[in-house]
């Protein structure tokens, strides 16, 4: 992941973009399909420890407040406070965007839930005194209640903390210059972003 550090630009990945996928990115989608049964989208209920117990250390679930026009993190695992180095639950994940892709940011998440699909992408974290750490994103659309409409979404976090030194002193999350809808078998969103 060293290299998507280099001369990032701001226009979708080429459609040959997903072959760069971490394993951990397409075994969690995987897992996800499974917990859909026979829904489009998996009910929160699915989503538990004894099926993502791997990623569940890494794993947070957004949802997001639409009238405030907010990502509220609800649960986030022990690996998000290892990259940032505080406890990221009950917080407004745009807090941590940097001010002027806030918009894209929420308007990516709303996009996947109203069109049921995933997003993928490279996200540099900015680190105090350190290169940016790119951050593999993986997120996908969940139901409260099963069926056919998304009201939260899971995300899985991928990292490697072992090039950085330590302790971590998280700044902000960058712009992603590397990114892809995920078709979940419902196509892709038509909406993209604007830069």
């Amino acid at each position: 992941m060293a290299d998507f550090i280099q001369d990032w630009n701001s226009t979708p990945a080429p459609d040959d973009t997903l072959s760069e996928r971490s394993e951990g990115s397409q075994a969690f989608e995987k897992k996800w399909l499974e917990a859909c049964g026979d829904n489009p989208i998996p009910a929160r209920d699915e989503i538990n420890l004894r099926r993502f117990a791997p990623f569940a250390p890494r794993m947070a679930l957004i949802e997001p407040d639409r009238q405030n026009r907010t990502l509220p993190i609800r649960l986030a695992g022990s690996g998000l406070y290892e990259v940032t180095g505080f406890d990221v639950t009950g917080r407004n994940y745009l807090d941590f965007v940097a001010e002027e892709i806030r918009e894209n940011a929420y308007r990516d998440v709303i996009t996947l839930l109203d069109h049921p699909c995933g997003l993928w992408q490279i996200t540099p974290f900015q680190m105090n005194g350190m290169p940016p750490m790119p951050v593999e994103y993986t997120l996908l659309p969940i139901s409260l209640e099963g069926g056919t409409t998304a009201d939260l979404a899971v995300v899985l976090v991928t990292y490697r903390l072992d090039l950085y030194n330590k302790p971590i002193q998280f700044e902000r999350i960058e712009h992603s210059k590397l990114w892809s809808w995920i078709d979940l078998g419902h196509g892709i969103a038509k909406k993209s972003r604007d830069n």
